[in-house]
């Protein structure tokens, strides 16, 4: 199994994780809402559990899911 252990920035770079653990899974998302979100083609995702990852620097964090707007 692979594990993974980095640090990483959102884009604004207040805000700071660590993940360290086993990776369950990695895809490439090109879903519409990622896209209109992000104005970017697609997204890299790793997937990890909760308790891998630790939030080291907060400004106004704010978690959301978001669903397909298909039925």
């Amino acid at each position: 199994m692979t594990t993974i252990n980095q640090t990483g920035r959102c884009r604004c770079g207040r805000s700071s994780i660590h993940v360290q653990g086993p990776v369950i899974g990695r895809f490439f998302c090109h879903c519409t809402i990622y896209r209109s979100l992000y104005k970017e083609p697609y997204a890299d995702v790793t997937v990890v559990r909760a308790r891998s990852v630790t939030i080291r620097a907060v400004h106004k964090m704010n978690f959301r899911r978001y669903r397909s707007p298909l039925p």
